[in-house]
């Protein structure tokens, strides 16, 4: 089979899948087709002209350049794919769009947005191929995704009998030699395939692809999407993509890098919030062996796999919902409780209060404050939670505080959950917040056969919403598998 057999076979299921084709292969009418996607998605009651659309695109490309907030502390050269994503995530402010002082100094209207996080579906895909780099050695690139206009996605392929390697090399071939010029410096992920190997990763703007970071893309239940139609007609739909654009991927600002999480990582956090919001119904006058049982769950995935930046998603993803009042991840040791805080803050990049409690006071003060409003998350052991609860019996001032909770919708995500079953402290929190939601996180769940005196996992926090086994990690070589060597001890 031929590079453009496999190329052509690949755009023709884009078409079927709701892309439009586009004949773009220069920066003249790439441009010009961002502008319009940009005239289309801010549309106001008095319509944008082109020359204002063109300038929100040197506006686009000005706050690209210019790191803003938490983002001039960042470490090395400027990261353009993460500063693009920072503002695909955000609202940019231009004041000189149209020459007129009212229509600058009118809030709504000097607010422009290049990626619709609330009507996802105004978010438009197209489809371009053998665009030709003009800036630079007039380069070649086989099949580009592009969203509301901007390349977000390059497709780098290669026939089947040869090592889909070569399309790595080939990207970093260009990003080595100044390849991927203007907007190109925008793109969020790449995507190689020999056709019957496809993988995807992210692009860190200048900086070669590490193999050690190219993801195999799979189902809910860990069977891998490998041949390139069927990895294109999961990932690569419009739905997904919007998903992951708007959800699923991470700016370590201070680290000038970007990560996209992995397909088992995704679906778990997906289970969790489905998990988080169901019916409020459900949880009314549920005793607590029921919310046990119907309305608790956990997540089995294997040590070493991803567990903090996964629990970290969920947490973001649930304070950002207006259906939760309130979110605990709670921990079982203490010395954990700053290095949870320290992995968060590298994540939260100052979006979310991410402080963690040094006392059980220091834990009823926060959330005595909370209910003003002035935060929506709490890091604390499950030892200072329980206390707290404990002294609620003794003293009204904290029976009152703790007596807001109780009325609300409460998320508790728990870490190493195996290990926090011991002893009344969870028993006692649970019976105190009659509404809330245990999601626990465990890499090595308490089975039947090996509970002892105990209680199983399950009984505990109800049936398990995603797994990801040692078997999956190993077949994924996202940690290391084993030797195995006999010996005889005996002759």
């Amino acid at each position: 089979m031929l590079e453009s057999t496999v190329e052509s076979r690949l755009i023709q299921l884009l078409v079927k899948n709701g892309y439009v084709y586009k004949d773009i292969n220069n920066k003249k009418d790439l441009e010009s087709n961002i502008v319009q996607h940009l005239i289309r998605l801010n549309k106001r009651e008095e319509p944008l002209i082109e020359e204002e659309g063109r300038r929100i695109l040197a506006g686009i490309k000005h706050a690209v350049k210019t790191r803003q907030g938490n983002d001039a502390n960042s470490t090395g050269e400027l990261n353009e794919a993460l500063e693009f994503n920072r503002i695909l995530n955000s609202r940019l402010t231009l004041t000189d769009i149209r020459k007129d002082d009212a229509y600058n100094n009118h809030a709504p209207n000097n607010r422009y947005i290049v990626f619709n996080k609330e009507n996802l579906m105004n978010n438009k895909f197209e489809v371009i191929h053998q665009y030709i780099d003009n800036d630079f050695n007039n380069y070649r690139y086989d099949v580009t995704i592009l969203m509301n206009g901007f390349p977000v996605i390059q497709i780098e392929l290669k026939k089947p009998d040869v090592e889909v390697g070569r399309a790595v090399d080939q990207i970093n071939k260009y990003i080595q030699t100044g390849g991927y010029t203007g907007v190109f410096r925008y793109l969020q992920l790449f995507v190689i395939s020999n056709d019957t190997n496809t993988y995807y990763t992210v692009n860190n703007t200048g900086r070669n692809i590490n193999r050690a970071f190219i993801f195999r893309w799979s189902d809910e239940h860990n069977f891998h999407k490998d041949g390139l139609l069927e990895f294109a007609d999961t990932f690569l739909r419009p739905s997904n993509l919007r998903d992951i654009f708007r959800n699923y991927m991470i700016r370590y600002q201070v680290e000038n890098r970007m990560v996209v999480m992995r397909p088992y990582q995704i679906y778990a956090t997906k289970a969790v919030l489905k998990r988080a919001l169901q019916p409020y119904d459900l949880l009314k006058n549920k005793n607590l062996d029921e919310r046990r049982k119907y309305v608790n769950g956990y997540i089995w995935h294997t040590t070493g796999s991803g567990k903090t930046l996964t629990s970290w998603k969920c947490v973001q993803l649930l304070c950002d919902n207006k259906e939760i009042d309130y979110v605990f991840f709670l921990i079982d040791r203490r010395d954990l409780d700053a290095q949870t805080q320290a992995e968060f803050a590298k994540v939260a990049n100052g979006a979310l209060d991410v402080d963690a409690t040094d006392s059980t006071k220091s834990l009823i003060e926060r959330l005595e404050k909370a209910q003003t409003g002035q935060n929506k998350f709490t890091i604390t052991t499950i030892q200072k939670l329980s206390n707290a609860v404990k002294q609620a019996s003794t003293d009204e001032n904290v029976a009152k505080i703790l007596e807001w909770y109780k009325k609300r919708r409460v998320i508790f995500i728990v870490d190493e959950c195996h290990r926090s079953q011991s002893g009344d402290m969870k028993y006692v929190i649970d019976k105190w917040f009659t509404n809330g939601i245990a999601i626990g996180f465990t890499g090595t769940p308490i089975m039947e056969e090996n509970k002892g005196t105990g209680n199983t996992t399950r009984e505990l926090f109800g049936n398990v919403l995603h797994t990801y086994q040692i078997k999956d990690a190993i077949q994924d070589r996202n940690v290391l598998g084993f030797t195995v060597e006999y010996y005889n001890t005996i002759d």
